[in-house]
């Protein structure tokens, strides 16, 4: 997956890191269990993917550090990204690298496939050339979801052709580093055989799973089913993916086809259950969760699906719960808890009830939140219209002038003049120890 994401920035700078060598990352199988091993000393991967773009932005993302976390991994790496690398050497985070192999969805190789290959073979090779001796480098990851929307099986071919090239030549000028390439975990065919008989360079696989409700790790059982004997590690994991309609379930849909998000509480067992499958596979040699930030991009009418941040940087529950599996403890002071999608009302009624209001009519909304840290606790109730996003893709402000009470755990509203599909959403806030917990509740406005 990926998309346009915004970051709250961190305080202070951080400066230059003098040149140290390389690290040597191996991976060994030993007896049943795989085993990666960074300058002799047994790793596993225990992190985030991140997407550090604007430049502004580059060191946000390193404060995952704080909760335990080892690794981080980029989407796209140019020459110029020496201060990513920098930063994270600095805190102690190791970084899978992505090299900008275009996903086809991208269009780059409209005009001439070959020719379009073989010039993002040469700038993929002269990054890696660049920051091969980079202490934090820790892998390189040759694309991700690269055959989305793919047309033909000859073209899909070329593409798995050209990441096996740029392996080779990657293992020629860097032995000190492991390569592997991300996919969807829809294992089809053509994947199948395409990572084993074609890519036989990449020394991992990586995997974004987001396949079953409930979040539910299925790679091994896929591993098993395809005979894939190498080792793995997910790349990115959370909440089901919105796109599997027919799959999502527990009545996700309301009658206007708005689908019904889990609150940040409910996210947070999707995430252990990844991370427990994962630790407990023998050929698992790291798992990365998606996202650490706050997303920009609308994912079927939501704006927080995978975020495990929220727009100022306050960390979700999620992460209470990343932090258990990255240090062995879960923080003294939890996140605020909203329990379950029937814990925010809208007169007097839950989500699947499928809640229809006139316009301009007056409602009231509720929330039960769990304080776990015993603060003081911030509310704020916003109205969004399904589909909307600001002019910089950032989360909405929400509509003005309907909302007459907003800071308490109940609000007095309008329903906007104009009909179609909204959302009531609450973001609570622990400002003590930048924590915070969310929820929403469409409604039709008719």
């Amino acid at each position: 997956m990926l998309m346009t994401l915004t970051f709250a920035g961190m305080a202070g700078t951080v400066g230059p890191v003098a040149a140290k060598g390389p690290k040597k990352v191996e991976l060994k199988k030993e007896g049943e269990r795989w085993q990666m091993y960074v300058d002799g000393q047994p790793f596993f991967m225990k992190g985030a993917s991140i997407y550090p773009v604007p430049p502004q932005n580059q060191t946000f993302y390193t404060n995952i550090a704080n909760y335990g976390a080892n690794t981080v991994r980029t989407f796209r790496t140019y020459l110029d990204s020496g201060e990513i690398l920098d930063n994270c050497e600095r805190l102690g985070l190791m970084v899978q690298l992505g090299l900008n192999f275009r996903a086809i969805r991208s269009g780059y190789y409209k005009d001439d496939p070959d020719a379009a290959l073989a010039k993002q073979e040469e700038e993929i090779l002269a990054v890696v050339e660049s920051f091969k001796d980079h202490p934090a480098v820790l892998s390189w990851g040759i694309g991700n979801e690269i055959d989305i929307k793919y047309h033909t099986d000859s073209l899909i071919l070329k593409y798995y052709e050209s990441i096996e090239r740029i392996a080779r030549k990657i293992h020629e000028i860097d032995p000190n580093h492991p390569v592997t390439t991300s996919v969807l975990d829809n294992y089809s065919d053509l994947r199948k055989h395409a990572l084993k008989d074609i890519c036989k360079s990449l020394d991992f696989f990586s995997y974004n799973a987001y396949r079953k409700p409930g979040g539910v790790f299925l790679i091994p059982d896929r591993l098993d089913a395809y005979g894939w004997e190498k080792a793995f590690i997910t790349t990115e994991f959370g909440p089901e993916g919105y796109w599997h309609h027919d799959r999502l379930g527990e009545r996700r849909y309301s009658d206007w086809n708005a689908v019904l998000d889990y609150t940040s509480t409910e996210k947070e067992a999707i995430y252990d259950n990844c991370l427990t499958k994962a630790e407990a596979d023998p050929r698992c040699v790291g798992a990365l969760a998606f996202l650490w930030g706050n997303e920009t991009q609308t994912i079927a009418e939501v704006k927080e699906w995978h975020s495990l941040l929220a727009l100022n940087g306050y960390t979700y529950g999620a992460v209470d719960m990343l932090q258990k599996h990255w240090t062995g403890h879960l923080p003294l002071a939890r996140a605020p808890r909203i329990e379950s999608r029937d814990d925010i009302k809208m007169n007097g009624k839950v989500a699947t009830d499928w809640i229809r209001v006139r316009a301009g009519s007056r409602n009231v909304g509720t929330v039960k939140v769990g304080n776990p840290a015993h603060v003081k606790l911030r509310y704020h109730w916003r109205i969004i219209a399904d589909g909307s996003s600001r002019h910089d893709n950032r989360f909405p402000d929400g509509i003005e002038g309907l909302i007459e009470d907003n800071g308490g755990k109940k609000v007095h509203f309008a329903a906007p003049y104009t009909p179609g599909a909204y959302r009531l959403f609450i973001h609570v806030y622990d400002d003590v120890n930048r924590k915070a917990a969310y929820a929403s509740i469409p409604f039709l406005v008719e």
